[in-house]
């Protein structure tokens, strides 16, 4: 998916971008790929570059209450069967009153039951959660049903 015809339309939305830290194609993280494709549309949370991680403590503290507490949603891509830490954020984020979306890797042959109980919305492929989100964009957070249903004829 490239830059072009990437909609930028509606409200910025803050996103926060939960999962392992696993490369993904030539990038160093998934992360990397997902921002550089959407960051002019969408206000990202990145636990790699936003949590000043002195300790654990300080790191999960940080993650949660400045991270998901702060976003509109947790966009979690799913890498294995489940992420320990990925998985107490989406619960934070739900606690929080937060839309999780599941973003599942092509290759992953099972996500746990409880972790695929998470998500709102759930995607196939890292492109496909992508799509989404450019449609979160334009038609905004209020209108998410129009987001999933452009997004839905888009990927056909």
């Amino acid at each position: 998916m490239s830059k072009e015809g990437m909609m930028s339309e509606g409200k910025k939305i803050k996103v926060y971008l939960a999962g392992s830290f696993v490369p993904w194609a030539s990038y160093l993280d998934w992360r990397n790929y997902i921002k550089e494709r959407l960051g002019h549309a969408i206000d990202f949370y990145d636990p790699r570059k936003n949590t000043n991680q002195i300790s654990i403590a300080h790191f999960v503290y940080e993650d949660l209450e400045r991270g998901v507490a702060e976003s509109d949603l947790v966009f979690y891509f799913v890498t294995n069967v489940g992420d320990v830490g990925a998985s107490a954020e989406c619960a934070f984020g739900i606690a929080k009153g937060k839309f999780v979306v599941l973003c599942v890797n092509n290759d992953v042959k099972m996500v746990h039951p409880f972790t695929l109980g998470m998500g709102k919305r759930v995607f196939i492929g890292l492109d496909a959660g992508m799509v989404y989100l450019r449609n979160l964009v334009k038609y905004g957070l209020e209108d998410e049903s129009k987001a999933i249903y452009a997004t839905m004829k888009e990927l056909g």
